[in-house]
Protein backbone atom coordinates (compact mmCIF):
# COMPACT_ATOMS: atom_id res chain seq x y z
CA UNK A 1 0.00 0.00 0.00
CA UNK A 2 0.84 3.74 -0.32
CA UNK A 3 2.76 5.88 2.52
CA UNK A 4 -0.35 6.68 3.97
CA UNK A 5 -0.81 3.67 5.49
CA UNK A 6 -3.08 0.19 6.10
CA UNK A 7 -6.34 0.53 6.85
CA UNK A 8 -8.01 -2.54 7.09
CA UNK A 9 -12.23 -2.25 6.57
CA UNK A 10 -14.27 -4.93 7.84
CA UNK A 11 -18.14 -4.17 5.60
CA UNK A 12 -21.00 -5.97 4.82
CA UNK A 13 -20.84 -5.50 1.06
CA UNK A 14 -23.02 -6.40 -1.85
CA UNK A 15 -22.69 -10.31 -2.31
CA UNK A 16 -21.20 -11.52 -5.92
CA UNK A 17 -24.41 -12.93 -6.82
CA UNK A 18 -26.34 -9.52 -6.51
CA UNK A 19 -25.93 -8.86 -10.61
CA UNK A 20 -27.39 -13.03 -10.80
CA UNK A 21 -30.33 -12.06 -9.02
CA UNK A 22 -30.59 -8.56 -10.44
CA UNK A 23 -31.84 -10.09 -13.07
CA UNK A 24 -34.83 -11.41 -11.79
CA UNK A 25 -35.43 -8.76 -9.01
CA UNK A 26 -36.87 -4.72 -10.56
CA UNK A 27 -36.01 -4.28 -6.74
CA UNK A 28 -32.31 -4.72 -6.79
CA UNK A 29 -31.65 -3.78 -10.47
CA UNK A 30 -33.39 -0.41 -9.12
CA UNK A 31 -30.81 -0.52 -5.95
CA UNK A 32 -27.58 -1.34 -8.35
CA UNK A 33 -28.54 1.96 -10.45
CA UNK A 34 -29.03 3.55 -7.09
CA UNK A 35 -25.67 2.36 -6.03
CA UNK A 36 -24.07 3.31 -9.45
CA UNK A 37 -25.33 6.89 -9.18
CA UNK A 38 -24.13 7.29 -5.75
CA UNK A 39 -21.12 5.88 -6.21
CA UNK A 40 -20.27 8.83 -8.94
CA UNK A 41 -21.61 11.21 -6.75
CA UNK A 42 -18.88 9.66 -3.84
CA UNK A 43 -16.19 9.54 -6.38
CA UNK A 44 -16.66 13.79 -7.04
CA UNK A 45 -16.35 14.00 -3.48
CA UNK A 46 -13.70 12.61 -2.96
CA UNK A 47 -11.66 14.72 -5.00
CA UNK A 48 -12.16 17.97 -2.52
CA UNK A 49 -10.02 15.33 -0.49
CA UNK A 50 -6.76 16.79 -2.34
CA UNK A 51 -4.42 14.86 -4.69
CA UNK A 52 -2.74 12.58 -1.89
CA UNK A 53 -5.90 10.97 -0.55
CA UNK A 54 -6.00 7.52 -1.42
CA UNK A 55 -9.37 4.68 -1.52
CA UNK A 56 -8.93 2.34 1.06
CA UNK A 57 -10.67 -1.12 0.62
CA UNK A 58 -14.03 -1.40 -1.52
CA UNK A 59 -17.22 1.25 -1.19
CA UNK A 60 -19.53 -0.09 1.64
CA UNK A 61 -23.12 -0.45 0.18
CA UNK A 62 -26.53 -0.59 2.06
CA UNK A 63 -29.97 0.75 2.40
CA UNK A 64 -31.44 1.97 6.21
CA UNK A 65 -34.97 2.65 7.23
CA UNK A 66 -35.58 6.01 9.35
CA UNK A 67 -33.80 5.72 12.60
CA UNK A 68 -31.96 2.73 11.55
CA UNK A 69 -27.84 2.00 11.62
CA UNK A 70 -25.69 0.13 9.93
CA UNK A 71 -22.23 -0.75 11.71
CA UNK A 72 -18.66 -1.65 9.51
CA UNK A 73 -15.42 -2.27 11.61
CA UNK A 74 -12.16 -0.19 11.01
CA UNK A 75 -8.42 -0.69 11.88
CA UNK A 76 -6.32 2.33 11.89
CA UNK A 77 -2.30 2.18 12.11
CA UNK A 78 -0.65 4.58 13.98
CA UNK A 79 -0.18 7.81 13.49
CA UNK A 80 -2.25 7.33 10.61
CA UNK A 81 -5.35 9.57 9.39
CA UNK A 82 -8.67 8.68 7.31
CA UNK A 83 -11.74 10.42 6.05
CA UNK A 84 -14.67 9.00 5.49
CA UNK A 85 -17.21 10.46 3.08
CA UNK A 86 -21.03 9.13 2.94
CA UNK A 87 -23.83 9.96 0.14
CA UNK A 88 -27.15 8.56 0.07
CA UNK A 89 -30.01 8.81 -1.90
CA UNK A 90 -34.20 8.34 -1.17
CA UNK A 91 -37.75 9.18 -2.23
CA UNK A 92 -38.05 10.97 0.75
CA UNK A 93 -37.53 14.68 0.84
CA UNK A 94 -35.15 16.25 3.55
CA UNK A 95 -33.87 12.57 3.89
CA UNK A 96 -30.36 13.00 6.35
CA UNK A 97 -27.64 10.63 6.76
CA UNK A 98 -24.91 11.04 9.81
CA UNK A 99 -21.73 9.04 10.22
CA UNK A 100 -19.97 8.76 13.76
CA UNK A 101 -16.59 6.84 14.18
CA UNK A 102 -16.12 5.15 17.78
CA UNK A 103 -13.74 3.58 19.61
CA UNK A 104 -16.08 1.55 22.19
CA UNK A 105 -18.10 3.62 23.63
CA UNK A 106 -15.83 6.90 22.92
CA UNK A 107 -16.76 9.22 20.15
CA UNK A 108 -14.05 10.11 18.11
CA UNK A 109 -15.29 12.01 14.92
CA UNK A 110 -19.09 12.97 13.69
CA UNK A 111 -20.68 14.55 10.99
CA UNK A 112 -24.51 15.02 12.00
CA UNK A 113 -25.97 17.46 9.44
CA UNK A 114 -28.90 18.02 7.67
CA UNK A 115 -28.29 16.45 4.58
CA UNK A 116 -27.53 14.08 2.12
CA UNK A 117 -24.21 13.83 2.38
CA UNK A 118 -22.34 13.14 5.65
CA UNK A 119 -17.81 13.37 6.17
CA UNK A 120 -15.73 13.25 8.87
CA UNK A 121 -11.94 13.29 9.52
CA UNK A 122 -10.14 11.05 12.26
CA UNK A 123 -6.37 10.50 13.29
CA UNK A 124 -4.85 7.63 15.57
CA UNK A 125 -2.87 8.05 18.06
CA UNK A 126 0.86 6.70 19.06
CA UNK A 127 -0.92 3.46 18.72
CA UNK A 128 -2.95 1.41 15.98
CA UNK A 129 -6.74 1.61 17.09
CA UNK A 130 -10.13 -0.82 16.04
CA UNK A 131 -12.45 1.35 15.92
CA UNK A 132 -16.57 1.31 14.48
CA UNK A 133 -17.76 3.54 11.62
CA UNK A 134 -21.70 4.02 12.50
CA UNK A 135 -23.88 5.03 9.37
CA UNK A 136 -27.15 6.35 10.60
CA UNK A 137 -30.59 7.42 8.51
CA UNK A 138 -31.91 10.01 11.10
CA UNK A 139 -34.73 11.04 8.47
CA UNK A 140 -35.83 9.14 5.77
CA UNK A 141 -35.23 5.63 3.90
CA UNK A 142 -32.77 5.84 1.53
CA UNK A 143 -29.64 3.81 0.24
CA UNK A 144 -25.96 4.95 1.13
CA UNK A 145 -22.55 4.58 0.07
CA UNK A 146 -19.95 5.12 2.05
CA UNK A 147 -16.12 5.53 1.13
CA UNK A 148 -12.53 5.29 3.37
CA UNK A 149 -9.80 6.87 2.54
CA UNK A 150 -5.93 7.33 3.64
CA UNK A 151 -4.99 11.21 4.24
CA UNK A 152 -2.37 13.23 5.11
CA UNK A 153 -2.35 14.96 8.83
CA UNK A 154 -3.87 17.65 9.06
CA UNK A 155 -6.24 17.34 5.87
CA UNK A 156 -8.90 19.64 5.25
CA UNK A 157 -12.82 18.60 4.63
CA UNK A 158 -14.06 21.65 2.54
CA UNK A 159 -18.06 22.12 3.26
CA UNK A 160 -20.74 24.36 2.76
CA UNK A 161 -21.31 26.70 5.87
CA UNK A 162 -23.93 25.22 8.28
CA UNK A 163 -22.63 21.79 7.69
CA UNK A 164 -21.23 21.47 11.24
CA UNK A 165 -21.36 23.49 14.77
CA UNK A 166 -17.57 24.98 14.02
CA UNK A 167 -19.08 25.93 10.37
CA UNK A 168 -21.81 27.70 11.77
CA UNK A 169 -20.38 29.82 14.42
CA UNK A 170 -17.75 30.70 11.37
CA UNK A 171 -20.41 31.25 9.19
CA UNK A 172 -21.66 33.92 12.23
CA UNK A 173 -18.28 35.42 12.16
CA UNK A 174 -18.21 35.91 8.72
CA UNK A 175 -21.64 37.60 8.92
CA UNK A 176 -20.00 40.09 11.31
CA UNK A 177 -16.70 40.69 9.87
CA UNK A 178 -17.29 40.34 5.52
CA UNK A 179 -18.97 43.95 4.88
CA UNK A 180 -17.21 45.35 1.86
CA UNK A 181 -15.01 42.03 1.97
CA UNK A 182 -14.66 39.33 -1.29
CA UNK A 183 -14.16 35.83 -0.44
CA UNK A 184 -10.23 34.37 -1.28
CA UNK A 185 -10.87 30.75 -0.01
CA UNK A 186 -13.95 29.06 0.96
CA UNK A 187 -14.57 27.60 4.50
CA UNK A 188 -12.10 24.70 4.83
CA UNK A 189 -12.88 22.51 8.24
CA UNK A 190 -9.86 20.44 10.07
CA UNK A 191 -9.51 18.34 13.34
CA UNK A 192 -7.05 19.98 15.97
CA UNK A 193 -5.97 17.94 18.49
CA UNK A 194 -5.23 19.45 22.53
CA UNK A 195 -2.12 21.41 21.79
CA UNK A 196 -1.99 20.81 18.29
CA UNK A 197 -0.42 23.07 15.50
CA UNK A 198 -1.89 22.84 12.64
CA UNK A 199 -0.57 25.32 9.45
CA UNK A 200 -1.81 25.96 6.02
CA UNK A 201 -0.63 27.71 3.45
CA UNK A 202 -3.02 30.44 1.97
CA UNK A 203 -3.24 32.77 -1.03
CA UNK A 204 -2.37 36.58 -0.13
CA UNK A 205 -0.68 39.10 -1.94
CA UNK A 206 0.17 43.16 -2.17
CA UNK A 207 -2.31 45.47 -2.83
CA UNK A 208 -5.21 44.24 -0.94
CA UNK A 209 -6.08 43.70 3.18
CA UNK A 210 -7.53 40.62 4.31
CA UNK A 211 -9.83 39.14 7.32
CA UNK A 212 -8.98 35.55 8.80
CA UNK A 213 -12.00 34.43 10.30
CA UNK A 214 -11.77 31.29 12.56
CA UNK A 215 -13.85 29.44 15.00
CA UNK A 216 -13.98 26.05 16.65
CA UNK A 217 -16.78 23.77 17.91
CA UNK A 218 -17.66 23.55 21.64
CA UNK A 219 -15.14 20.44 22.25
CA UNK A 220 -12.05 23.58 21.69
CA UNK A 221 -12.14 25.98 24.49
CA UNK A 222 -9.02 28.23 23.45
CA UNK A 223 -8.70 28.46 19.63
CA UNK A 224 -5.25 30.79 18.59
CA UNK A 225 -4.78 32.15 15.58
CA UNK A 226 -1.02 33.76 13.38
CA UNK A 227 0.39 34.81 10.56
CA UNK A 228 3.69 33.99 9.48
CA UNK A 229 4.90 35.74 6.47
CA UNK A 230 6.95 35.16 3.42
CA UNK A 231 10.53 36.13 5.60
CA UNK A 232 9.24 33.96 8.53
CA UNK A 233 7.56 36.72 10.24
CA UNK A 234 4.86 37.04 12.62
CA UNK A 235 2.47 39.49 10.93
CA UNK A 236 -0.44 39.45 13.64
CA UNK A 237 -1.60 36.83 15.84
CA UNK A 238 -4.62 36.11 18.11
CA UNK A 239 -4.21 34.24 21.81
CA UNK A 240 -7.67 35.10 23.25
CA UNK A 241 -9.41 32.78 25.30
CA UNK A 242 -12.19 31.67 23.33
CA UNK A 243 -13.20 29.23 20.44
CA UNK A 244 -13.31 32.26 18.11
CA UNK A 245 -10.12 33.85 17.14
CA UNK A 246 -9.89 36.62 13.77
CA UNK A 247 -6.71 38.58 12.37
CA UNK A 248 -7.24 41.81 10.17
CA UNK A 249 -10.27 42.39 11.84
CA UNK A 250 -9.07 44.79 15.18
CA UNK A 251 -5.96 46.44 13.16
CA UNK A 252 -5.60 46.07 9.51
CA UNK A 253 -3.95 42.88 8.21
CA UNK A 254 -2.17 44.59 4.33
CA UNK A 255 0.81 42.40 3.61
CA UNK A 256 3.56 44.04 1.67
CA UNK A 257 5.39 41.34 0.50
CA UNK A 258 4.42 38.49 -1.95
CA UNK A 259 4.95 34.68 -1.32
CA UNK A 260 3.89 32.26 0.85
CA UNK A 261 2.26 33.13 3.75
CA UNK A 262 1.53 30.44 7.08
CA UNK A 263 -1.54 30.48 8.59
CA UNK A 264 -1.13 28.22 12.14
CA UNK A 265 -3.83 27.20 13.97
CA UNK A 266 -4.09 25.67 17.49
CA UNK A 267 -6.42 24.23 19.81
CA UNK A 268 -4.61 25.62 23.20
CA UNK A 269 -7.35 23.70 25.66
CA UNK A 270 -9.99 20.73 24.20
CA UNK A 271 -9.68 19.33 21.10
CA UNK A 272 -12.65 18.95 17.65
CA UNK A 273 -13.54 20.21 14.60
CA UNK A 274 -12.23 23.90 13.37
CA UNK A 275 -13.01 26.25 10.18
CA UNK A 276 -11.78 29.18 8.95
CA UNK A 277 -12.23 31.49 5.87
CA UNK A 278 -9.99 34.28 4.08
CA UNK A 279 -11.42 37.21 3.27
CA UNK A 280 -10.11 40.22 1.09
CA UNK A 281 -10.52 43.77 0.11
CA UNK A 282 -10.81 44.64 -3.53
CA UNK A 283 -7.30 44.33 -5.66
CA UNK A 284 -6.20 47.30 -6.10
CA UNK A 285 -6.05 48.36 -9.51
CA UNK A 286 -2.98 48.33 -11.38
CA UNK A 287 -4.48 50.90 -13.83
CA UNK A 288 -7.57 52.86 -14.52
CA UNK A 289 -8.57 50.36 -17.16
CA UNK A 290 -8.80 47.32 -14.79
CA UNK A 291 -10.26 49.16 -12.01
CA UNK A 292 -13.57 49.44 -14.35
CA UNK A 293 -13.29 46.00 -15.79
CA UNK A 294 -16.02 43.80 -14.56
CA UNK A 295 -15.47 41.30 -12.07
CA UNK A 296 -16.62 37.74 -12.39
CA UNK A 297 -17.90 35.70 -9.48
CA UNK A 298 -15.19 32.43 -8.87
CA UNK A 299 -16.87 29.76 -10.89
CA UNK A 300 -19.82 31.32 -11.98
CA UNK A 301 -23.28 32.07 -10.51
CA UNK A 302 -24.63 28.11 -10.21
CA UNK A 303 -23.84 25.45 -7.78
CA UNK A 304 -23.16 22.71 -10.07
CA UNK A 305 -20.07 20.21 -9.48
CA UNK A 306 -18.15 21.98 -12.33
CA UNK A 307 -18.44 25.65 -10.27
CA UNK A 308 -17.60 23.62 -7.06
CA UNK A 309 -14.77 22.07 -8.90
CA UNK A 310 -13.58 25.68 -10.03
CA UNK A 311 -14.17 27.25 -6.51
CA UNK A 312 -11.54 24.80 -5.07
CA UNK A 313 -8.95 25.10 -7.75
CA UNK A 314 -8.68 29.16 -7.54
CA UNK A 315 -8.28 28.64 -3.23
CA UNK A 316 -5.57 26.09 -4.19
CA UNK A 317 -3.78 28.13 -7.38
CA UNK A 318 -5.74 31.14 -7.73
CA UNK A 319 -3.46 33.48 -5.16
CA UNK A 320 -6.32 35.37 -3.83
CA UNK A 321 -6.86 36.72 -7.35
CA UNK A 322 -10.54 38.06 -8.92
CA UNK A 323 -12.05 36.38 -11.70
CA UNK A 324 -11.29 38.71 -14.85
CA UNK A 325 -13.02 36.43 -17.36
CA UNK A 326 -16.36 34.63 -16.90
CA UNK A 327 -16.63 31.23 -16.66
CA UNK A 328 -16.31 29.21 -19.66
CA UNK A 329 -18.01 25.85 -20.16
CA UNK A 330 -18.16 23.28 -23.09
CA UNK A 331 -18.34 19.35 -23.54
CA UNK A 332 -15.47 18.00 -25.11
CA UNK A 333 -14.48 14.46 -26.57
CA UNK A 334 -10.54 13.42 -27.09
CA UNK A 335 -8.60 14.87 -28.96
CA UNK A 336 -11.21 18.04 -29.39
CA UNK A 337 -10.17 21.36 -28.21
CA UNK A 338 -12.35 24.70 -27.66
CA UNK A 339 -10.90 28.29 -27.26
CA UNK A 340 -11.65 31.62 -25.40
CA UNK A 341 -10.81 35.19 -25.26
CA UNK A 342 -9.23 37.24 -22.48
CA UNK A 343 -8.15 40.36 -22.18
CA UNK A 344 -4.88 40.92 -20.40
CA UNK A 345 -3.04 43.90 -19.16
CA UNK A 346 0.90 44.23 -18.33
CA UNK A 347 1.50 45.07 -14.88
CA UNK A 348 -0.92 42.47 -13.80
CA UNK A 349 -0.61 38.35 -13.36
CA UNK A 350 -2.78 36.03 -13.62
CA UNK A 351 -3.83 32.28 -13.31
CA UNK A 352 -5.43 30.29 -15.86
CA UNK A 353 -7.34 26.55 -14.71
CA UNK A 354 -9.48 24.33 -16.09
CA UNK A 355 -11.98 21.63 -14.70
CA UNK A 356 -13.85 18.71 -15.94
CA UNK A 357 -16.25 16.15 -15.23
CA UNK A 358 -15.33 12.86 -13.27
CA UNK A 359 -14.87 11.47 -17.01
CA UNK A 360 -12.56 13.78 -18.15
CA UNK A 361 -9.34 11.95 -17.43
CA UNK A 362 -6.88 14.56 -18.64
CA UNK A 363 -7.32 18.08 -19.94
CA UNK A 364 -4.65 20.79 -21.47
CA UNK A 365 -3.66 24.56 -21.25
CA UNK A 366 -2.74 26.72 -23.64
CA UNK A 367 -2.04 30.32 -23.75
CA UNK A 368 -1.49 32.36 -27.04
CA UNK A 369 -0.69 35.60 -27.30
CA UNK A 370 -2.26 38.28 -29.59
CA UNK A 371 -0.05 37.54 -32.63
CA UNK A 372 -1.13 33.71 -31.84
CA UNK A 373 2.38 32.96 -30.39
CA UNK A 374 2.29 30.22 -27.87
CA UNK A 375 3.53 31.74 -24.38
CA UNK A 376 1.90 29.28 -21.88
CA UNK A 377 0.99 25.55 -21.60
CA UNK A 378 0.55 22.76 -19.12
CA UNK A 379 0.50 19.32 -20.59
CA UNK A 380 1.07 17.48 -17.58
CA UNK A 381 -1.46 14.63 -17.02
CA UNK A 382 -4.16 16.02 -15.16
CA UNK A 383 -7.66 16.27 -15.15
CA UNK A 384 -7.65 20.38 -13.42
CA UNK A 385 -4.79 21.69 -15.09
CA UNK A 386 -3.77 25.52 -14.07
CA UNK A 387 -1.09 28.21 -15.65
CA UNK A 388 0.20 31.02 -14.58
CA UNK A 389 1.47 33.98 -16.63
CA UNK A 390 2.31 37.82 -16.55
CA UNK A 391 2.37 39.32 -19.89
CA UNK A 392 4.71 42.32 -21.07
CA UNK A 393 2.31 43.96 -23.24
CA UNK A 394 -1.67 44.32 -22.90
CA UNK A 395 -3.95 43.00 -25.65
CA UNK A 396 -6.21 39.73 -26.36
CA UNK A 397 -4.66 36.09 -25.66
CA UNK A 398 -6.31 33.06 -26.45
CA UNK A 399 -6.88 30.12 -23.62
CA UNK A 400 -7.22 26.55 -25.68
CA UNK A 401 -8.37 23.91 -23.59
CA UNK A 402 -7.72 20.33 -25.42
CA UNK A 403 -9.26 17.35 -23.95
CA UNK A 404 -6.10 14.44 -23.94
CA UNK A 405 -8.23 11.55 -22.72
CA UNK A 406 -11.31 10.80 -21.50
CA UNK A 407 -15.03 13.02 -22.44
CA UNK A 408 -17.57 15.54 -21.00
CA UNK A 409 -17.86 18.28 -19.43
CA UNK A 410 -15.46 20.89 -18.85
CA UNK A 411 -15.29 24.28 -17.22
CA UNK A 412 -12.18 26.93 -17.40
CA UNK A 413 -11.68 30.53 -15.72
CA UNK A 414 -9.21 32.97 -15.10
CA UNK A 415 -8.06 34.77 -12.49
CA UNK A 416 -6.08 38.25 -12.39
CA UNK A 417 -4.73 41.33 -10.30
CA UNK A 418 -1.79 43.32 -9.40
CA UNK A 419 1.92 41.59 -9.31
Amino acid sequence: MDGCGRIWIGALLLGGSLALAALASPRLASAQEADGRLLVALASDARTLGPEARSVGEALHGSLEAGRSRRFPVRLEANRCVAALARAEGSAEGLNVDLLLSRGRTELARDTGHGAVARLLYCAGPRAERLQLLVTSTRGSLRFVAGLYAVPAGTEIVEDPGAGSALDRLGALVEEHAEGMLPVTPPARLMLASGERVQREIPLAPGRCYRILAAADASVVDLDLALIGPQGTLLQEDHGELALATLGVLRPLCPARAGAHRLILRAERGQGAAAFRVLGSAVLAASEASAERRVHRIGGDAEGYLNRQIRARHAAVGEGRLGISPLHQGELRTSQEARFEVEVHSGECYVATAVGMPSARDLDLTLLDAFGHERERERGESAAPALRFCPAVSGHWTLIVRMQAGYGRFAAQVFGGPR
